[in-house]
Order: structure tokens, then C-alpha cells, then sequence
């Protein structure tokens, strides 16, 4: 482990070090385009020494990782699936943001039998917020696929959802007229999506994770 200079790292470990942690050392864990990562080794304020993970931004905590904080103690809350745990996440001095969470020792790929059996029982795991038990489709708050904002506003409907939400959010982002002349062709063909949908039992809502590819697939013991 080595030391890194980072603003945005160093809040994290700042604010590690006012709430009685004891920070031994950091390391780059890599990024994407819009975060960057890193492994903090420390010792918490009860004497355990543990490893975490930090993942940092440009963009605000709001924009960035609000939303994946608190989806994923939504996650965990369903008991389906291995989620760590969430520490913190706040407002970097510079502007920038961060999340500091548990690190998962992962130790290669996950069964996909396995895989999908954990995926049933998150789907099936009754939604630990109120809005969703009492049948509504939504979020607490808006989040982001990546660095693309999307919203979350409840609704009582799934397939207005659906529609406004997801597939028509993303076609505005887009600005694409041809695609908006195929999206006005599908929604009159198939009564604003609602065909699509005809006969099937009642849409419940379910805990969803937002983007399940193999990549983000693991074993954790």
C-alpha cells in the first residue's frame, strides 16, 4: 500500500480519521469515466482492522452517489444478496464527492445457477420503503446509469413508469429526431405500451439492482 495525493481521497480519509478511524494506508483500485476508486486499509473505532472502498467524483454527492448509497442499503436490506455495507458519502472541500463502503474480498466468478437464484430472491424480497410496499414504482430519490442523471419520481403505474421515466427520458437525452419518430410509431402501435402488457398478472414492485452484467458478478465468502 502505498499513499496517494488526492483531494477527493483525502476527504474520504478525513473524514475516516474525525470519526475514530485509524487510516494505514491507500491504493488505486481504478475508475471509469466519471469515478475514480481506491482500498483504504484502517482500523476502526472499536480496534477491528478492516479494508474499505472509496470511489470519488467531480459532481456533487447529490448528483453521484446519494442515489447509489441509499440504493444500495436498499439492497441489503432485502437479505438476497451479498451488498456492502454502505459507511458514508458526502461533499468533497474541491467539489467533488465521495462514497466510502465495505470492501468485498471477491474471489472469482460466482456461479450463474447460484447467480440467478439470488437474483429470484431479491425480486421477490418484499421492498424495505413504504412507497413501494404500498405498490408504487420509484425511488427515494433520483440516481444515475453511470454518469447519466435519471429519475425516480413515484408513480402508481408501472407502465407509465416505463414509459416516461426510462425509454422516453433517454430518447430526450438523446435529442435523436429519427429515434423520436420510432418512439411515436411504437406508442401508437401499441396504445402507449400498454399492449405490450395486456394479460399479464398485476405488476408488482420489486428491488431491482440497475445494470446485473457479468462483470459485476463474484464469489464473496
Amino acid at each position: 500500500l502505498r499513499p496517494r495525493a488526492s483531494a477527493r481521497m483525502s476527504a474520504a480519509a478525513q473524514w475516516l480519521r474525525a470519526n475514530g478511524y485509524v487510516l494505514a494506508g491507500e491504493q488505486s483500485a481504478g475508475g471509469s469515466g466519471w469515478a475514480s476508486c481506491s482500498t483504504l486499509s484502517v482500523t476502526s473505532p472499536e480496534g477491528v482492522a478492516r479494508r474499505l472502498f472509496v470511489k470519488s467524483a467531480r459532481r456533487s454527492a447529490r448528483e453521484m452517489f446519494e442515489g447509489e448509497a441509499l440504493g444500495l442499503r436498499v439492497l441489503r436490506a432485502a437479505r438476497a444478496i451479498r451488498v456492502p455495507e454502505v459507511i458514508h458519502f458526502d461533499d468533497a472541500p474541491d467539489g467533488g464527492s465521495f462514497l466510502v463502503m465495505e470492501h468485498l474480498e471477491l474471489t472469482g466468478s460466482a456461479d450463474p445457477a447460484e447467480v440467478g437464484r439470488a437474483m429470484a430472491r431479491l425480486h421477490l424480497a418484499e421492498p424495505s420503503l413504504a412507497e413501494a410496499r404500498a405498490g408504487s414504482f420509484g425511488f427515494c430519490v433520483d440516481n444515475t446509469i453511470g454518469g447519466t442523471p435519471q429519475p425516480n419520481a413515484w408513480q402508481a403505474d408501472w407502465i407509465e413508469f416505463y414509459r416516461e421515466q426510462r425509454i422516453a427520458h433517454q430518447l430526450r437525452l438523446a435529442g435523436n429526431d429519427e429515434l423520436d419518430q420510432l418512439w411515436a410509431a411504437v406508442l401508437e402501435r401499441t396504445d402507449g405500451l400498454g399492449a405490450l402488457f395486456a394479460g399479464m398478472p398485476p405488476i408488482r414492485p420489486s428491488v431491482l439492482h440497475g445494470a446485473h452484467v457479468r462483470a459485476r458478478q463474484a464469489h464473496s465468502p
